[in-house]
């Protein structure tokens, strides 16, 4: 994971209008480690990445698949992509 994995992050977690701090509780993490993850300056264990987007009611693949939009075989399902991070935040 790297840098483009924080920024995947960050989107969704902007998407869903979530505040950082209320991931970080949600994730059993510090609002600090996220931070260090969505501008790369920390890599998430695995755990913590699944912890992470559990909080934010996503699946791991759903960043997977923004971190990947541009590689051919990931950018028709983009729009599939942004429409369930649509509809996820209009459940809130």
């Amino acid at each position: 994971m790297n840098r483009h994995i924080g920024q995947a992050l960050r989107f969704v977690r902007q998407s869903l209008n979530m505040e950082m701090r209320d991931v970080a509780n949600l994730a059993g993490v510090t609002p600090q480690f996220v931070s260090a993850i969505e501008t790369g300056s920390r890599v998430p264990s695995w755990n913590s990445m699944c912890s992470i987007c559990e909080a934010m009611g996503i699946e791991v693949s759903l960043v997977t698949m923004l971190h990947e939009q541009d590689s051919p075989a990931i950018k028709p399902m983009m729009p599939i992509v942004y429409s369930k991070l649509w509809e996820r935040s209009q459940t809130e």
